[in-house]
């Protein structure tokens, strides 16, 4: 056994014995039992020994528990219990005569005996975990990060972050349209509110990127993320689909940014370049829908094949106006015109 794992077990020999003590003096205040546990002294040590075997069986001497999570604390309540379940049918058949003659240990003091056993021993274990999660975060100003979808992938991208500080992560909130879910909190992050709020939530808790972990959205749906996230400065970025999800988890390795096949919801067809050129090159070009997600997209790659003129037909000013904007920067010498209307508007 290696020797930090034999200093644990020295640890757990004290913490074992002061929880004994503790239920005796607890159960009988008054010192009426005083004699029973001096009888009882004598089987001390074996009393003892009996958790920590068991608590060994159960890898409670060979984890990594800075790592430690949900499935580690059920390790604890287990090998606890399992001990002190041997602890009590050592007593029971030590009452067998001609055998060692045992004095009887209340009940009671086996109960507070089992409880203090796992407050101590779990507490133990968990301290290098809360030091890492708690005390060791970077000292760099972090990215305030918000999470739309609060359900299973949601959590997976909290614990990855939680797993990886360096990453400089400050996750802020969950954004999701369930109602009943309006409020409550997963890791103690709440659910700030719907998609609608995404605006509003980004300007009032200064949010620079935000993560969209529904892997089964449709592309309606991520449209409408990708829109109200356009309304402000704000990095975009979504995690891998299901079937990468299932082999492996979420890895920030694995998150990018929104493509367009993201917003068809659909595979993207791929084209041939030349023959778009072909067909779009000193051409004018009228794009309806612009502002959107879609049509704002399509007005880019347009821009990449030398049109005489892109207009740019949307009923939405504001949303024209950020394509514009983009274009400008990425396209200085398109000439394009922007109009603000419908198609159903009469010519």
């Amino acid at each position: 056994m290696k020797a930090k794992n034999i200093s644990l077990v020295l640890i757990d020999f004290v913490l074992l014995s002061l929880a004994i003590l503790l239920a005796f003096r607890i159960r009988f205040p008054d010192f009426a039992a005083l004699p029973n546990f001096l009888a009882f002294k004598k089987y001390f040590v074996f009393f003892i020994l009996i958790k920590i075997c068991s608590y060994y069986l159960f890898g409670l001497y060979g984890g990594i528990w800075r790592y430690a999570g949900l499935s580690e604390a059920f390790s604890v309540l287990y090998a606890v219990t399992a001990g002190t379940l041997a602890s009590i049918s050592f007593i029971f058949f030590t009452q067998v005569p001609f055998v060692f003659k045992m004095p009887l240990v209340p009940r009671s003091v086996i109960l507070i005996d089992w409880f203090f056993n796992l407050l101590f021993i779990g507490s133990v274990r968990f301290v290098p975990r809360i030091r890492k999660d708690l005390w060791l975060k970077p000292a760099s100003v972090a990215k305030r990060l918000l999470i739309v979808g609060a359900g299973d992938t949601g959590e997976l991208v909290i614990r990855e972050i939680a797993r990886h500080p360096e990453l400089g992560y400050k996750p802020v909130g969950f954004i999701d349209d369930d109602p009943e879910k309006r409020g409550r909190r997963i890791h103690n992050l709440k659910v700030l509110g719907t998609r609608e709020d995404i605006p509003l939530i980004i300007e009032r808790e200064n949010i620079v990127e935000i993560i969209i972990a529904i892997p089964a959205a449709s592309g309606r749906i991520i449209r409408e993320i990708v829109n109200y996230c356009q309304k402000v400065k704000v990095e975009l970025k979504i995690v891998p689909e299901i079937p990468k999800i299932l082999q492996g988890g979420v890895s920030f390795a694995d998150l990018r940014s929104v493509k367009p096949e993201d917003l068809l919801g659909r595979e993207m067809v791929e084209i041939n370049s030349e023959d778009a050129r072909i067909f779009l090159q000193n051409k004018v070009i009228l794009v309806t829908g612009a502002g959107g997600s879609i049509g704002s997209e399509i007005c880019r790659q347009v821009s990449g094949f030398g049109p005489a003129r892109l207009i740019m037909l949307d009923h939405n000013e504001n949303d024209v106006y950020f394509i514009e904007i983009d274009l400008k920067r990425n396209y200085p010498v398109l000439q394009f015109r922007t109009v603000i209307g419908d198609i159903k508007d009469p010519m």
